[in-house]
């Protein structure tokens, strides 16, 4: 079926919307929290209409280097919440607005990590291209300072070979005693 509107056809008419509708609309960026088994948080941003260039890549081992190389601080909760702190920092310096969050595997710390995220600095710091100091706290008070439109979460469960601890043979013997002894018969 072939409409015609006027002297345009309605395939023109859904490309000029299109068109429209792109020039309109924010472009929105997939922020990727990844949580790994060893207790590290890596962030990575893509772009949603180009998903193979990676803009940007946040590790704890970045910031190792500021702590006299100490390898057992990459798996504290101080450094995930540095990281997040970072990432805000380098959002706003970025002015991205609208984002896409997707955490991968387990996340730990989730939602603190993210009400981290989202509130704004006490401490006013330099961004490039902005005359003096930012002030986050006085300009994102009222409102938030980016719009996170959708969180996706894949792949949350660990699908690995996952191999239980068992008790040692004292403690198995123990047990085992303290069920006979107690066992009340009905």
């Amino acid at each position: 079926m072939y409409l015609h509107f006027g002297r345009t056809s309605a395939t023109t008419l859904y490309q000029k919307y299109q068109s429209i509708a792109f020039a309109v609309t924010p472009s929105l960026y997939l922020v990727y929290w990844t949580f790994t088994k060893t207790h590290r948080l890596y962030i990575n941003m893509r772009n949603k209409t180009d998903m193979t260039y990676n803009y940007f890549s946040i590790s704890p081992g970045l910031f190792l280097k500021f702590y006299k190389n100490k390898r057992p601080l990459k798996r504290s909760k101080l450094f995930k919440l540095l990281v997040v702190k970072f990432l805000r920092k380098l959002l706003l310096a970025s002015s991205i607005k609208h984002l896409y969050i997707i955490p991968r595997r387990s996340p730990t710390l989730f939602a603190e990590l993210f009400k981290r995220f989202m509130t704004p600095e006490i401490n006013p710091y330099r961004l490039p291209y902005h005359k003096g100091a930012y002030d986050d706290s006085i300009i994102n008070s009222t409102k938030p300072a980016f719009s996170v439109h959708k969180f996706i979460f894949a792949k949350t469960k660990f699908f690995g070979t996952f191999k239980d601890r068992r008790r040692g043979r004292l403690k198995r013997k123990i047990a085992r005693r303290l069920i006979k002894k107690n066992n009340i018969m009905d």
